[in-house]
């Protein structure tokens, strides 16, 4: 009898987070329809061409249909996997993600470590150091990096670290090294969060 409310607890949360993204859906892509720029000219990058090419495109874009259709068209071929085609790359969006995601998974694991690394050791501290300068210290820093945004943070990392210091680089290259400082920019707000 315990496990009925629990399945049904979790069927509805199921039910809630496949209408929430339905939702953000819609709106994401009513937002790209609304805005005031020419798909076509985004494509071609203002570059004039012929009457024909444009039609070809649109009809290749699904462009001459309307925005439901349009809609349709694409969730259907995001639930397929296919998330259409990047019109800057000329190539799957899919394809494009498929390449990254090892490199994203890396950064995503290798800040987590780093989160739990730090923030579990300044947690204790400061649990040990209760109400001293310590603890004081450390709650500021660490609402410091919860208020500063992600990108922020990387941008003063990059500038103190990599162009002044030289510490670490300041383009990714592919290899370990360079993922060091974008994971401890990644990983402070975590750090912030999880040591308090």
């Amino acid at each position: 009898n315990r496990g009925v409310p629990v399945g049904k607890f979790i069927l509805k949360r199921l039910g809630q987070m496949i209408l929430v993204l339905i939702a953000v859906s819609i709106l994401i892509f009513a937002m790209v329809r609304i805005t005031p720029s020419d798909p076509i000219s985004s494509m071609t990058k203002g570059k004039t061409i012929s009457p024909e090419a444009r039609q070809e495109l649109v009809e290749h874009y699904h462009l001459d249909k309307s925005n439901p259709e349009q809609y349709l068209i694409w969730i259907t071929g995001a639930l397929r996997g296919d998330l259409g085609e990047s019109y800057q790359y000329k190539q799957g969006v899919t394809f494009l993600i498929s390449q990254r995601i090892g490199t994203t998974l890396t950064l995503v694991i290798l800040s987590g470590i780093i989160a739990m690394v730090i923030a579990i050791p300044v947690g204790i501290l400061c649990a040990v150091k209760r109400n001293t300068w310590v603890d004081k210290l450390l709650s500021v820093i660490t609402l410091i990096f919860v208020a500063s945004p992600v990108f922020l943070t990387a941008l003063v990392f990059m500038m103190l670290f990599a162009q002044r210091l030289h510490w670490f680089p300041a383009i990714y290259h592919g290899g370990m090294k360079d993922m060091i400082l974008p994971s401890i920019a990644l990983a402070t707000s975590m750090i912030a969060l999880t040591s308090r």
